[in-house]
């Protein structure tokens, strides 16, 4: 729950005045005029491609110095030695509470304030364990499928053709079986990859968003993406292209816009699906 008044987050579930402010959560319709003024109401229900990639430019815009500035903080901490191999396990904890940050404050018609960068901080047992678990899931799966085609491409590689006399003809045809299977194996190896981030990646919004423990929020992720793959495959086949176009064109430059346009692009997806 967050203060309808500052927007801080309240942790017990039963309090009656915001610790930071001290409002009173009894008397909301006090402020109700003076907070609807100032809110950006979001219809997260009704939004399309093109109006949730429009709104993620809004959204980018309203604190594009702000945000540029995280991003290019990130991109530091990730060159400098030592630190970068810390920062490597630690970022998924910072990066995608963050923006799911960036547009709760953009609805309350709030501006970024610089302690916003560490709100990654206030679950970050859960966010982190939340990634290993996610990382082991993956890992294990990939793992099961690189052993499954391999062991196929060994039974293939020429064993069938032992009986042949000419070696040259046993080679060949080896060849032709072998080949397009390695293709094949690398083109499901890229696809269950992508398949199995995409996944997972409603489990540290979902975290921010609620209470929910980490195993109830990694379901959530699974459960909630498998049940519209569909439309959620072509939400991000859609962004995905969008941003990879927007990178070559502008010669890498774009990427420090479109980056962080597709992590709020993906906050805007879990609000769109969240009561469905």
């Amino acid at each position: 729950m967050f203060c309808p008044k500052c927007g801080n987050e309240i942790v017990e579930d039963n309090a009656k005045f915001c610790p930071k402010c001290g409002f009173d959560f009894n008397s909301t319709e006090i402020v109700a005029n003076e907070i609807a003024t100032k809110s950006n109401i979001i219809n997260y229900s009704d939004l399309t491609f093109g109006s949730m990639f429009s709104l993620s430019w809004d959204i980018f815009k309203k604190e594009a110095l702000f945000i540029v500035l995280f991003y290019i903080g990130l991109i530091v901490l990730n060159i400098i030695p030592v630190i970068n191999i810390v920062f490597t396990i630690i970022s998924g904890t910072i990066i995608v509470p963050f923006f799911y940050l960036v547009v709760k404050k953009y609805e309350k018609g709030e501006k970024l304030e610089f302690n916003d960068i560490s709100y990654g901080f206030t679950k970050f047992w859960k966010f982190l364990f939340a990634n290993l678990i996610n990382g082991i899931i993956s890992f294990v799966t990939i793992f099961i499928l690189i052993l499954i085609l391999g062991i196929l491409i060994v039974l293939l590689s020429g064993v069938g053709f032992n009986n042949i006399n000419n070696m040259e003809l046993s080679s060949l045809l080896g060849n032709i079986i072998i080949m397009p299977l390695i293709i094949v194996s690398f083109v499901l190896f890229v696809i269950v990859s992508v398949f199995l981030g995409i996944m997972s990646s409603f489990t540290l919004i979902k975290l921010s968003d609620s209470y929910d423990g980490i195993i109830e929020s990694i379901s959530y992720s699974i459960k909630k993406i498998y049940k519209n793959i569909y439309q959620m495959s072509l939400y991000y086949i859609g962004i995905s292209f969008i941003a990879i176009f927007g990178t070559v064109f502008t010669l890498g430059i774009g990427l420090f816009v479109l980056i962080p346009m597709l992590m709020i692009f993906i906050v805007l997806l879990y609000m769109k699906y969240k009561e469905y």
